[in-house]
């Protein structure tokens, strides 16, 4: 039963939130019935008991998603109006509160009109006025009950099983007695448990476990892709809200809330720029499919620019020091001149880059970048994510690369390293070093073993020329010697000699690789379709 202390703690906001993500899974569930659509359409030309059975299969679940939909999108009015109807109860309770104020009163928990304490004290010969007060107040929380009790009923009336989430014949129930399995399960068999739930399985737990379903390799992109996005908002949405307490606090912000402050306009950021590109899907962008959202420390993101699931070329871009959420637009830049560098070459075939913001890099130069701890970190994400990649492939396997940037080739060689990564070839681009002395401890063919650095890198300081003769020159490469030198095994190429600057080469020259016509995004494009360099 509704007291008036209840509806003074009543958060309006909640039914208006609630209403929003019902729509939100409504929406998606429409969008999924004419996708199956589209796929109907596709087999009209096709005949015979294997052609009707699909048909029949796929119309089922059409259909199945088009009255979920529809019961679904019922939901967020009802919420709608119960919010605007207890608004219009709450003005009335303020208003009340108001007129027992002025005469010295308030209200108790349950609407008495008391006297003001500690504690308050109840009124034993209320006056006219104070009794009307009471009486009023009655009354309006009698009008609060039957709005409650008429919206619950509406929605009873709209159960689950209606929504297609509840029964014990309904999908969901056995979606939410199958856990979910633990990160340390390979993405092969990953894929085979999401394949085996039914649509309406897999839907349930994307609207109620869209963290975790997001995070696991081996789930398919698409359904990656649209648990991130409802988690990318999640988290938008709660770093607004503390952005709006720092900034609240005014004057009384200290050291540490304004670098908190910083942090979280800095990750907002983060988060609208991957707003924005996810919101390109036409030419000359590909759709792009987020496929990891971290606010934690300094953030990550994987944001895949093109389907990695259909696209016959995959390259994952593994950026160096300094790479955070905070700056992933460069990246998803970066990924994107990639996939048009690979399209230029070879048309024919589909091509996806992804931005790998997938690991705690290092934001020093020289206070982090030469140590190894953040590879080490980071290779058996790298190693599992790339797993995924191949367990989601649909149909023939799918030519995949890695590309390591600065420290991020150290990151790519310490995965191929220790982890034996499942990839075709990897590229090294201003390195500092990868973790090996030699091509061999790669485990990787020679010949897909590509390396480029610029002549006016600043990298090169890193790299000590003679460490290939001399094994006690090799002891002072921070990350082993450079493997763009002929003398490493793989397979350098050319890039354009950058920015000079005396005497050490310039930190311009290490991030012009991606720079129109520079010629190492023409080689970087050609690896990636699998083509020679020049």
């Amino acid at each position: 039963m509704i007291t008036y202390d209840d509806l003074m703690r009543l958060d309006l906001n909640a039914y208006s939130e609630e209403a929003r993500n019902w729509k939100t899974l409504a929406d998606a569930l429409a969008t999924r019935a004419t996708e199956l659509d589209q796929k109907l359409k596709k087999l009209d030309g096709w005949t015979g008991a294997a052609a009707e059975g699909a048909k029949a299969t796929f119309a089922g679940h059409r259909k199945q998603y088009q009255d979920v939909s529809t019961a679904i999108a019922r939901i967020p009015p009802v919420l709608d109006q119960a919010a605007l109807r207890f608004g219009e109860i709450r003005t009335e309770v303020n208003r009340l509160l108001d007129e027992a104020r002025h005469n010295g009163w308030t209200f108790d928990p349950a609407g008495a009109v008391v006297a003001p304490g500690p504690p308050p004290a109840p009124m034993s010969n209320l006056e006219p006025e104070a009794r009307r007060l009471q009486d009023t107040m009655a009354s309006v929380l009698d009008r609060a009950r039957r709005i409650d009790g008429e919206t619950a009923q509406v929605l009873r009336s709209l159960h689950p099983g209606h929504a297609g989430f509840a029964g014990p014949d309904q999908a969901t129930v056995a979606a939410a007695a199958t856990p979910i399995p633990p990160r340390t399960t390979t993405p092969t068999e990953v894929k085979k448990w999401w394949d085996s739930l039914s649509p309406m399985q897999q839907e349930s737990l994307l609207y109620t476990h869209a963290g975790e379903i997001g995070a696991l390799d081996g789930v398919p992109a698409t359904a990656r892709d649209r648990a991130n996005r409802s988690r990318l908002t999640e988290m938008k949405a709660q770093l607004v809200a503390e952005q709006q307490r720092l900034n609240g606090l005014g004057d009384r912000r200290i050291g540490p809330d304004n670098d908190r402050l910083a942090e979280i306009d800095a990750k907002l950021k983060g988060i609208e720029s991957i707003e924005s590109r996810l919101g390109k899907g036409s030419p000359p962008h590909q759709p792009a499919f987020l496929l990891g959202i971290d606010t934690n420390g300094n953030g990550r993101a994987i944001v895949a620019m093109g389907n990695p699931d259909t696209a016959a070329n995959v390259c994952t871009y593994v950026p160096g020091t300094g790479a955070k959420l905070a700056g992933v637009d460069g990246e998803m830049d970066r990924a994107d001149r990639m996939v048009n560098a690979a399209k230029a070459v070879d048309e024919g075939k589909t091509t996806s880059v992804i931005a790998w913001v997938g690991y705690d890099a290092p934001q020093h130069p020289i206070l982090e970048a030469g140590f190894d701890k953040y590879a080490d970190n980071a290779k058996q994400n790298l190693d599992r994510f790339q797993d995924g990649l191949r367990a989601t492939h649909e149909g023939p396997r799918s030519h995949n690369m890695v590309l390591g940037h600065s420290y991020g080739s150290t990151v790519v060689g310490h995965a191929a390293r220790d982890e034996r990564l499942d990839v075709d070839g990897v590229i090294f681009v201003g390195s500092p070093g990868v973790g090996v002395d030699k091509i061999d401890d790669l485990h990787l063919p020679h010949d897909q073993v590509y390396a480029t650095v610029a002549k006016n890198d600043a990298i090169n300081i890193t790299n000590n020329p003679r460490s290939f003769e001399d094994p006690i020159e090799m002891s002072l490469d921070i990350h082993g010697p450079n493997p763009a030198d002929p003398r490493f095994g793989g397979r350098p190429f050319e890039s354009d000699p950058g920015e000079p600057a005396w005497p050490i080469g310039s930190e311009a020259a290490h991030s012009a690789y991606w720079d129109p016509g520079n010629r190492s995004l023409d080689n970087i494009g050609r690896i990636i379709v699998g083509q020679p360099t020049r």
